[in-house]
């Protein structure tokens, strides 16, 4: 009934890996299954007028239980909402809130209801001729109108504690879904050090290359020289070269 705990959240509480497009595809299935209850509660509406008796009382708990169906799915969208991007999300609380506005007002009109059914059960079915009741037949028709007011209010009790549960649970994976946001930007923060970090590397690295580049051009011009002399004193063995003063050898030199 609920798809709060599989969509928003994998298993074991991670956060989802939904793609936007699954995300939009799971928000719309449950928008399309709203508006389907909500079709059924008009159609259940415009049925009521025209039952009495058990079959209207029976109408009414029909109506009831949708309507409380169709808040379950509100709650559901709503919270899937939040997770959407910035420029989609203003158009579906849109949608939400005309969804919140109209099951707003079949909850009152389900109440009204509700009341009306109970006085005309309290006088049988008959509001024109009250009067005509004996004090046993009211008296009867007070007790059967308590015990159904009784058994309403049950009803009511579990409504409200099926109500606090869902809030419960609506609270407790928000808690979580707080808690998962604050590691993520904590891991953001790392990252975003570690990155700097391998930044600053990449940089020494890179004077580092640069360095080794000009050490072995150096060599490398070094060693061209060397190969310079010794091709040239190979193929001209008695000519000299020009020797810096204060390089040159020693006259017994050999």
């Amino acid at each position: 009934m609920f798809g709060v705990g599989a969509s928003m959240f994998g298993g074991g509480g991670q956060p989802s890996t939904r793609g936007y497009a699954e995300m939009l595809e799971d928000i719309s299935s449950y928008e399309a299954d709203l508006v389907s209850v909500e079709k059924d509660i008009r159609t259940s509406f415009d049925a009521v007028h025209h039952l009495e008796g058990d079959a209207r009382g029976e109408k009414l708990r029909h109506i009831a239980s949708r309507l409380y169906h169709a808040k379950q799915l509100l709650q559901t969208l709503r919270l899937e909402v939040v997770e959407t991007p910035t420029e989609s999300r203003a158009e579906w609380q849109a949608i939400v809130a005309q969804h919140a506005a109209s099951l707003h007002r079949y909850d009152n009109l389900l109440g009204a209801l509700q009341n009306d059914g109970r006085w005309q059960d309290m006088l049988g079915g008959r509001t024109a001729d009250a009067d005509t009741l004996t004090p046993a037949q009211l008296i009867q028709q007070a007790a059967q109108v308590q015990v159904q007011s009784v058994e309403s209010l049950g009803r009511s009790k579990q409504m409200v504690h099926n109500a606090r549960e869902v809030g419960t649970f609506t609270a407790d994976q928000l808690r979580r879904q707080t808690e998962q946001m604050q590691h993520v930007d904590s891991d953001i923060k790392d990252m975003r050090f570690h990155f700097a970090a391998a930044t600053r590397q990449i940089q020494n690295v890179r004077r580092q290359v640069e360095t080794d580049k000009c050490l072995a051009a150096m060599l490398l011009f070094i060693v061209l020289g060397i190969v310079v002399i010794i091709v040239y004193k190979t193929f001209n063995p008695n000519s000299k070269l020009n020797t810096p003063k204060g390089l040159q050898p020693p006259i017994g030199y050999a």
